[in-house]
């Protein structure tokens, strides 16, 4: 085969890949159930092992209807029941997969990511969700985006105000205790932290953020948001807050 044909061939080929992504991209799209924050799974009750995918918007209101822990009642809501799981945020809503299981004899209650979920007895019909890696959706980082660490801190651009810096941070990360300010945040703040404080990922996903550097503040008031615990502060020299 000559050098015309491999190159023909290999245009070809490319052509036939795209069309196969963008085909099953679309049939994904027609799958998915646009959600609400009240959604329940109670309606998909006895299609057991079969699962359903949703969408929901962001700007969400956590619901107190949560109970189980891994395994949820099927009358819970489901997008609140995916906060407390850590796959979705209120903020940014996002994409999840659930699988529909039978009723189980008890359910345990926890906290998990500023959500309560609480027990309960026998009940009839439960849910769990599926990870299949493109259930939640991460925005996608610019070229300029910083590989960044749990650890990584702010205080490198000290100085640099009115300047904005991306990050990506990986998932499984853990949460650190140096988070000090609330939206305003010192710049030694572990910023991956004060991110999952300020409700734009989670650990167990990362993310993708954007920071502005800002000058120090004469005080920095601390809160517990999405289970992260930002403590107060007096006056320090440097500061960033989270391009929305």
């Amino acid at each position: 085969m000559n050098t015309d044909n491999i190159t023909f061939f290999s245009r070809v080929m490319r052509v036939i890949f795209l069309l196969l992504l963008s085909a099953s991209t679309f049939s994904f799209a027609q799958d998915a159930i646009q959600g609400t924050w009240a959604t329940q799974a109670d309606s998909y009750r006895g299609k057991n092992e079969q699962r359903f995918t949703f969408v929901f918007p962001g700007n969400g209101t956590v619901s107190s209807r949560v109970w189980g822990t891994d395994l949820y009642t099927d009358d819970c809501s489901i997008a609140s029941a995916a906060v407390h799981a850590g796959l979705i945020t209120p903020q940014n809503g996002g994409v999840v997969t659930i699988e529909i299981r039978p009723g189980a004899a008890s359910y345990q209650g926890s906290t998990r990511n500023g959500v309560v979920s609480q027990g309960y007895g026998g009940f009839a019909g439960s849910f769990v969700f599926v990870n299949t890696g493109s259930t939640t959706v991460i925005p996608t980082p610019p070229s300029n985006a910083i590989q960044g660490t749990w650890a990584t801190q702010a205080d490198s651009y000290r100085g640099k105000n009115g300047q904005r810096f991306t990050f990506v941070f990986p998932g499984n990360g853990t949460v650190s205790s140096r988070v000090w300010g609330t939206d305003l945040y010192t710049d030694d703040c572990s910023i991956a932290s004060a991110a999952v404080h300020a409700g734009l990922i989670t650990p167990q996903n990362g993310g993708v953020v954007t920071i502005e550097i800002r000058p120090g503040a004469a005080s920095y008031q601390g809160s517990t948001r999405n289970g992260v615990v930002s403590q107060g502060y007096g006056s320090w020299t440097g500061s960033f807050v989270f391009i929305k």
